[in-house]
């Protein structure tokens, strides 16, 4: 990680004008694909015997598609860049726009394949060799050439560039699944229909995770304070992240699951991962003062770690979320699954637009919090979910445990290194005699 380093020479305004660029960049994410990713998934699970012509199609679709929108994004992101850009604002709009027009469909199908395949290193190897890329190229331009915030745009272009060149080569050459351009477009056409409800779903993400930040400029939130809050989601990112990768591991076993007609040990798996994520990211929270003190050297951004913690704990949504969410994917739900998603995103912006006003930026971190919940466990009462799931998920109980433990974590941050000590050691305690406790339950998932 490189933020013992980068902090030194970046301050809350740059964390503050990479904050709006990321919010309006990430806007445009959920068209890439235009949720084509599901008819992969359902394509593998459903037509095995035929699957990689199905893929193929969809490659060659997606590769004149990208580059496409990849010329609109451009334009897009070029004119609703803020003036604090002044001159870069070109350059973020090339860099930025690039990846998605150079290749970008080869990394999502990469991905997809070793992912369903239940290869992790295929997925992991790469990933981490981009993601270490990533933050040399960071110390490179913040810490060396003292680029500020434009370190950040050279080393993202960078190293997602490699990445899809490393896929095009990946699944061209050695999967061999080569694009076909001259696509049925009744197949697409079909594809579409389901995969293009998806889309307000996946967009949702983006309202819930970063609209916040163009909310707080369209408001005129001084760029510092925009700053602070961008700087503590970092932290909320890497919660985000682990939650994308735990769901890509346990996604394609519960997908199986359903297939066998087995609909008791998703249960057992979604309660496994809640149990990890709570007392995880329980840990982890009160011992973010301390944590916050160590790497980041940066006096200013240090105190952002009270926000920090509500975001990391509201990602405690996600295997919850995965519970009813698969269900939905599998069963080809999309014309449902999206208006759970988009509505807990809507609210979000709207809160936003409401408390931001009145309490200041922090209170995007609480609208944040309450709507993640919300889009974790209001599937549940569908009537598409309840009568496949055998039996109940206790929903209310889990979302309880959630608040209980965010609250016990934003009391004892701020606490002796004793009592942390203590508490971390007692938590742990429990999580073994947890696992011991249901390791022969666990051992056959």
């Amino acid at each position: 990680m490189s933020l013992p380093i980068i902090t030194r020479d970046l301050t809350s305004q740059d964390y503050g004008i990479y904050g709006y660029i990321t919010a309006i960049i990430t806007s445009l994410e959920a068209f890439t694909y235009l949720g084509l990713r599901v008819n992969l998934t359902n394509s593998f699970y459903h037509s095995s015997g035929q699957f990689r012509w199905l893929w193929r199609q969809v490659y060659g679709f997606l590769i004149i598609w990208n580059g496409l929108f990849g010329v609109m994004a451009g334009v897009f992101i070029y004119f609703l860049l803020p003036a604090d850009v002044g001159s870069n604002r070109l350059v973020i709009a090339v860099l930025s726009a690039l990846p998605t027009i150079l290749l970008s469909s080869s990394t999502q199908l990469g991905l997809k394949h070793y992912q369903l395949n239940q290869i992790p290193l295929g997925v992991v190897t790469p990933t981490v060799i981009g993601g270490v890329i990533g933050v040399s190229l960071n110390i490179l331009f913040i810490s060396y050439f003292k680029f500020g915030y434009m370190g950040w745009i050279y080393s993202v272009f960078i190293s997602q560039l490699l990445l899809n060149i490393y896929f095009t080569f990946d699944v061209c050459k050695r999967l061999y699944l080569l694009p076909i351009f001259n696509f049925k477009w009744r197949l697409i056409k079909s594809a579409l229909k389901i995969s293009v409800p998806t889309i307000p779903h996946y967009y949702s993400s983006y309202l819930l995770n970063s609209s916040d930040r163009l909310v707080m400029l369209f408001l005129a939130i001084p760029t510092a304070n925009v700053g602070l809050y961008s700087f503590a989601y970092i932290f909320g990112n890497i919660a985000e992240s682990v939650g994308v990768a735990a769901g890509k591991a346990i996604n394609p076993m519960m997908l199986a699951h359903y297939k066998s007609n087995d609909f008791r040990k998703p249960r057992s798996i979604v309660f496994t991962l809640l149990t990890v994520f709570i007392l995880g990211s329980f840990i982890v929270s009160i011992w973010l003062k301390e944590i916050f003190l160590v790497v980041v050297k940066n006096p200013d951004l240090q105190e952002a770690y009270h926000i920090a913690l509500i975001i990391i704990m509201s990602y405690n949504y996600r295997p919850l979320y995965y519970g009813y969410v698969n269900v939905l994917f599998y069963f080809e739900k999309t014309n449902i699954i999206w208006k759970i998603s988009f509505f807990a995103g809507v609210l979000n912006a709207v809160l936003n637009l409401i408390f931001i006003p009145i309490y200041g930026y922090i209170a995007a971190a609480y609208t944040t919090f309450l709507c993640l919940i919300i889009l974790g466990s209001a599937g549940y009462k569908l009537h598409s979910v309840s009568k496949v799931n055998q039996s109940s998920f206790h929903v209310l109980g889990w979302v309880f445990l959630i608040l209980f433990f965010t609250l016990a974590a934003f009391y004892l941050v701020d606490s002796s290194l004793v009592v942390k000590g203590v508490v971390s050691i007692v938590t742990i305690l429990i999580a073994l005699i947890l696992y011991r406790k249901y390791s022969s339950q666990l051992n056959e998932l």
